[in-house]
């Protein structure tokens, strides 16, 4: 039985490892012992070679210490001169000369210089970290090299393994074995002095004498007591079967020796120091040797000194950095026990609950209280403790086409129809309805022309035109207009506001466009539904439709809220209007810039309302727009508004633009004395028999001379150029305007109109037509005549020709008719007959009478990071942070306690590129004891103190796959982009860069002191892993220093919105991933140009898959995959598959975790 068993085993472990292009390759990484991997020198001109060996050369010249010495690419270099000390001729070191591919590092004890310009610590660069403490120097490269300088004698460089045989120098050639190619060359023998002589570099006009030759006095011997009393004593209990005693017994014997009279124990403290730091290096504990009269030691403030500490303080910022730290102990200055170090009001070591917080830039201290709008948060140990205040949520619809949902969700919808923009799920109490409809020559140019409330159970019906009037149950009413259940008021000429009973506030803007903004109380969370979302708190499922299903694009959810069965269904518009025109677009950037200067008014409300958004957006509609200062204006005034709502009020925005004033008489006009209501406007031509009301006493005032008429700019204008006006919109002379199956033409005053289809023709059975005349909006229970409306509710708005249903029949949504009960459901507009299954992320949806109900399981969280800088939380959050260091991706080391956290996950950027954009290079998994790290292609495993968390790594395609026994899956495609997966268990628990997978997307942005914030700089930049991280202050925009390269990068781009995704698009929205795709392509301008194309594109592919849409994108012209590369000769054994291969499941349970996720659909 033994032996299949065992050959069973060996099969899986060998398929769980072969799924991929990429063979296995794990690198060993650092043991706890780690000694081995370290080179010194210290004292009297001791050395210590990678490979062991101790050495005294006690020469004074410029000296190669460690070089990368392969012939082909050198990757480091470190230089180093010593010189006789200035206090009792004990040798320090003057300098390092430190080079690391492009970079060099000069070090003194006062001056840190990279590539020739002083910088202050700690500095951070491409790949670089240079820090100070109270004791030590470090240099950290991402090239696998740390550097570590007591600013005195002592030295140490540590090196990653790939250099092993590859090293020559001082420190030797790092091959393993003591002696040989150092001190024994072919059969040679060479003395130290000789050996180190060797490794001098010559300087040009520098003369520097070689040391001769010393022979060590046997004297010294009678010093072998007082140096064996030393490093055996009781503090070094854990060292002595660690680090081999005798070779730093010889080197203190050699410094007494040599020893000034009068000195004597002085000389010993360099080799006693450097055996306790090969302590530490060899996993060891060493205790306190140190007294006041032997090598004393000092620290600045309350701080102690410690021979094996800590090197990741915990501070009054970052209480967990001890929990995570990947350093090992070591001798420095820190914080006494039970306090910790304050980072924030700089006070020094101070218990935690001393400690400060900070909250855009200003300290508040332990208790202070700060009110925002929606919480209230009390200063507690640097952390805020917030309680939730009853905190509205508004939905905008904004330029006649983009919308924000109550839970701010965002997008871009065209539409032409009514629509249900909010109605109560319960009783029905109110219904919020709003008409787009195209205002322009094409069916893009979308304008909000009337929004309709409908309350007291649809009892009343309250009408506003874009042109100002407000109608109710069909009637004008003059404002202000008071009713039990609503008031009506008009505080300026450019709104109205109404205000309800049922928590439920309107203000409609109505120049220089209708623009509504609806303010729902906090009591109706959860209970509205329509095109404003269903105000839950989570945006990521705002697109749910009234049958029970999130959507994936915003015109595929739009199309569901119809009010009106006889609409047509509207498509995504992936195209950017702005790329049409290039005045257009330079008109639009020119004026539409001014949100995000500083020196402009907008600029006081950056800090409140961030203008990325509302930039887009004003470049978007000016772009689209035939009156383009209309939109331009529109769009400015919305994000005026946004910052009036936040309580920052702009003043004097409008004296450098939109400040279009009249003065008395407009110079067409002439002062006359017989005006009457009769006189001759423009409007009157489209609606005779409104404006004329006789018996009036004529007055004088500015009007029109004869055969002119006066048009709603107050203008005289002759006939032919007369507007029209429609339905509440205003058309110039000439204009075009659709509207659902007819082309309107504004002549002479009056629109004149032609059916674009023949629909009494196109009428299929059992389709009937029915010619309606117009009528206003009607206020009967209509029956439902769609499958949509049926999901959706119905609202008589207004009768229109067309083909319907007979009686007893519905539409079914494709040109047919059904009865009610085989009404078909609709998904990322797919049709599914009643009865239909779905998969839905891990649960089943069965389609019913055109609903669908979903099984109720828990499923994994996923939060993304890609390309260079653009995350999707957990939540559905979607934003963008370029940050230049190492940040907590997901961690749950989250509440006060940070010692009960059982993993983290850090994300480490580097730059891409010569534009400030930073790539995800590098990713650290602490798992327990165990960190996984993983860079370059590889992973590499160090092992920490801790308990044990079992784990399994595998290859599946183009991903490395980690998956953890406590339900924690990592899949990486080794280059930019990181998937993170959590059970369902850690709801509520995480916290970091992805977010809290709370289920709740607004308070997403929740920084490490648990104050939720507006900004993705505030929020980014308080998740970095080390405080001595410099903060991140502006965000790169690649494209307008790459100008160049931008419109390479949109063609280029341009495939995610082409044809080839097509079948992905309804499921996928693609516009964040073109935004990134461009970002990341101008970005990418230092070689991997490519790399960063073909991977925006892979992260949209990977998506596609993921919701069973395949695209075979790639091509031999577009990144390739070249997977022969990986067959042996003559056979055909690997093959690319664009969307993973389910075939190829690999056994679930290895290392005794089961797995029940599959990772079937990845790429390779």
């Amino acid at each position: 039985m033994g032996l299949p068993l065992a050959r069973l085993v060996a099969i899986c472990l060998a398929l769980s490892s072969a799924g991929g292009t990429q063979l296995q390759r794990e690198k060993k990484g650092r043991t706890q012992n780690h000694g081995h991997t370290v080179c010194s020198t210290w004292g009297d001109g001791h050395y210590k070679t990678f490979d062991g060996d101790i050495y005294q050369f006690r020469g004074l010249c410029d000296y190669n210490f460690a070089s990368d010495c392969r012939d082909s690419y050198k990757e480091f270099a470190v230089h180093l001169k010593r010189s006789l000390g200035h206090s009792r001729g004990q040798p320090e070191l003057e300098y390092i000369l430190l080079t690391i591919g492009d970079d060099t590092v000069y070090l003194t004890k006062q001056l840190t210089v990279v590539n020739g310009a002083l910088v202050s610590t700690p500095h951070y660069s491409s790949g670089l970290l240079i820090e100070k403490n109270d004791v030590y120097t470090k240099v950290y490269s991402r090239a696998g090299l740390s550097l570590i300088w007591n600013r005195e004698d002592s030295l140490m460089l540590e090196l990653d393994s790939k250099f092993r045989n590859h090293t020559c120098g001082l420190c030797g050639d790092f091959n393993g074995l003591q002696t040989y190619s150092e001190f024994l060359t072919d059969g040679i023998l060479f003395s130290p002095t000789q050996f180190g002589n060797m490794q001098k570099v010559n300087k040009p006009e520098v003369v520097c004498e070689d040391p001769e030759e010393e022979v060590v006095p046997a004297t010294c011997d009678q010093h072998r007591a007082e140096c064996e009393r030393l490093l055996t004593a009781e503090a070094f209990s854990d060292c002595l079967e660690r680090v081999p005693l005798e070779l730093y017994v010889q080197a203190c014997m050699e410094d007494r020796c040599r020893c000034a009279e009068g000195n004597g124990t002085a000389c010993l403290c360099s080799t006693v120091a450097e055996f306790s730091r090969q302590c530490s290096h060899a996993g060891g504990r060493p205790r306190s040797w140190r007294s006041a009269s032997l090598c004393s030691k000092s620290c600045p403030g309350n701080m102690v000194y410690l021979e094996s500490g800590s090197p990741c303080v915990d501070t009054c910022s970052h209480l967990e950095l001890s929990s995570l730290c990947e350093e090992h102990s070591m001798d420095g200055c820190f914080c006494p026990e039970g306090t910790v170090y304050d980072d924030i009001a700089g006070s020094g070591c101070i218990p935690v609950s001393q400690c400060h917080c900070k909250l855009h830039g200003h300290l508040y201290s332990p208790g202070q209280q700060v009110t925002n709008q929606c919480e209230q948060c009390t200063c507690n140990s640097s952390r805020w403790v917030c309680k939730d205040l009853p905190c509205p949520g508004t939905c905008a619809l904004e330029g006649g086409s983009h919308i924000t949902t109550f839970d701010g969700k965002k997008f871009t919808f065209h539409g032409d129809c009514y629509y249900i923009l909010a109605k109560s799920d319960h009783n029905d109490s109110y219904t919020l309805l709003g008409e787009l409809a195209p205002c322009g020559s094409t069916d893009k140019q979308t304008c909000l022309k009337t929004v309709v409330l409908l309350t007291d159970k649809k009892k009343n019906v309250v009408a506003f035109k874009s042109d100002g009037s407000v109608f109710l149950n069909e009637l004008e009413v003059n404002l202000p207009h008071v009713t039990a259940s609503f008031s009506i008021f008009r505080p300026s000429s450019y709104h109205i506001i109404v205000s309800t009973d049922l928590g439920l506030r309107l203000q409609v803007q109505l120049d220089p466009a209708m623009q509504l903004f609806a303010t729902l109380d906090q009591g109706a969370q959860g209970q509205v539904q329509g095109l404003c979302g269903n105000f839950n708190g989570l945006e990521g499922d705002d697109f749910k439709t009234a049958s029970g299903l999130v959507e994936a694009t915003g015109a595929g959810f739009a199309n569901t809220w119809k009010a009106q069965s006889s609409c047509q269904d509207k498509l995504d518009w992936l195209d950017d209007p702005c790329s049409l025109s290039i005045e257009s677009a330079n008109y639009a950037e020119h004026w539409c810039s001014l949100l995000k200067k500083t020196e402009t008014p907008f600029g006081r409300c950056h800090s409140s309302v961030d203008p990325a958004e509302y930039y887009k957006r004003c470049k978007y509609d000016t772009c689209n727009c035939q009156n383009n200062e209309d939109c331009l204006c529109a769009a400015l005034s919305s994000y005026a508004r946004a910052c009036a709502a936040k309580g920052v009020m702009l003043w004097g925005w409008r004296e450098r633009v939109c400040n279009k004033d009249v003065g008395s008489c407009p110079s067409s006009q002439i002062f006359l004395y017989n005006l009457t209501t009769c006189q001759q406007t423009c409007r009157s031509l489209s609606e005779p028999n409104k404006h004329c009301l006789k018996g009036f006493v004529p007055v004088d005032g500015c009007g029109c001379p004869d055969h002119t008429f006066l048009d709603e700019k107050g203008r005289c204008v002759t006939l032919a150029k007369c507007s029209c006006y429609h339905r509440g919109l205003y058309l110039e002379a000439g204009d075009v305007v659709l509207r659902q199956e007819e082309r309107c033409i504004c002549q002479n005053g009056s629109l004149h109109c032609q059916p674009i289809k023949l629909l009494s023709e196109s009428c299929k059975a059992p389709k009937v037509y029915i010619d309606r005349g117009l009528t206003a909006l009607a206020i009967r229970k209509p029956r439902p005549v769609s499958c949509q409306t049926l999901a959706a509710g119905y609202y008589q708005t207004e009768c229109v020709s067309g083909c319907v249903c007979p009686n007893g029949l519905i539409d079914d949504g494709r040109g047919g008719c059904v009865v009610e009960e085989e009404c078909p459901c609709v998904h990322n507009k797919d049709l599914y007959l009643s009865g239909s299954k779905i998969k839905v992320d891990c649960n089943t949806c069965t389609c019913h009478r055109g609903r669908w109900t979903c099984t109720q399981f828990k499923c994994h969280g996923t939060c993304a990071i890609y390309g260079s800088g653009h995350y999707i939380t957990f939540d559905g959050k979607y934003y963008d942070f370029d940050g230049h260091c190492s940040y907590v991706a997901a961690q749950d080391y989250c509440g006060r306690n940070n010692s009960l956290g059982s993993f983290s996950i850090i994300t480490e950027n580097v730059p891409c590129g010569t534009t400030g954009v930073t790539c995800s290079k590098a990713i650290k998994i602490f798992l327990g004891r165990t960190e996984l790290k993983l860079e370059d292609k590889h992973r590499v495993v160090i092992q920490r103190d801790g308990h044990r968390v079992s784990y399994t790594t595998r290859e599946v395609g183009q991903y490395l796959v980690v998956e953890a026994s406590t339900g924690i899956i990592v899949i990486w495609d080794k280059k930019t982009t990181i998937f993170i997966k959590l059970a369902p268990s850690y709801k509520g628990t995480v916290c970091g860069l992805c977010g809290n997978f709370d289920h709740r997307s607004n308070n997403d942005f929740t920084t490490r002191d648990h104050m939720v914030v507006e900004s993705e700089l505030d929020f980014g930049n308080s998740w970095k892993e080390a405080p001595t991280c410099t903060d991140v202050t502006a965000i790169p925009e690649p494209c307008s220093l790459n100008p160049h390269r931008h419109s390479w990068a949109e063609k280029q781009c341009s495939i995610i919105k082409s044809s080839v995704f097509q079948v992905c698009h309804s499921k996928v929205d693609p516009k964040p991933f073109y935004e990134a795709c461009v970002q990341d392509s101008c970005s990418c301008d230092t070689g991997g140009d490519c790399e960063c194309f073909c991977s925006a594109v892979a992260s949209y592919a990977q998506e596609c898959t993921k919701e069973q849409a395949c695209v075979f994108w790639r091509t031999p012209d577009l990144c390739p995959i070249f997977c022969d590369y990986y067959n042996p000769p003559d056979e055909c054994e690997w093959h690319y598959e664009p969307c993973g291969n389910r075939s190829f499941e690999t056994c679930r349970t290895i290392n005794g975790i089961h797995s029940n996720i599959s990772v079937s659909y990845l790429e390779g």
